[in-house]
């Protein structure tokens, strides 16, 4: 999977049962699945440390983004373990990107789940 798509799967998972309009933790959201990245450039984690000590709030949100990846894992890792992302399409195989990929449907359960 392109980088971009993952990022863009882990974000989604992380916003997944929040307001729309939580401008906040969805920049948190962004700080947090950009940081995850090995393409990360010094310049962005400067920048990352300037948006969080800006505000008190900012360290809060991301801090909250962070526990909220982190209960994601667990479900991610059950999803992952019987390999049905494999069955059928070994053509296609995931490898590690299964933890992305269980977490953007923990995340659908999540959400689910929240509404």
């Amino acid at each position: 999977l392109p980088l971009a798509t993952v990022e863009r799967n882990m974000d989604q998972a992380l916003m997944a049962g929040r307001p729309r309009r939580d401008v906040l933790a969805s920049v948190a959201s962004q700080w947090y699945v950009r940081l995850q990245s090995p393409q990360v450039t010094a310049c962005e984690r400067i920048d990352f440390r300037r948006w969080l000590d800006a505000d008190a709030a900012n360290l809060q949100a991301f801090h909250q983004t962070e526990l909220r990846w982190r209960s994601l894992l667990g479900p991610a890792r059950q999803l992952g373990q019987d390999g049905w992302y494999r069955q059928g399409r070994a053509a296609l195989s995931l490898g590690g990107c299964s933890v992305a990929v269980g977490a953007g449907l923990a995340a659908l359960l999540v959400w689910a789940w929240c509404s």
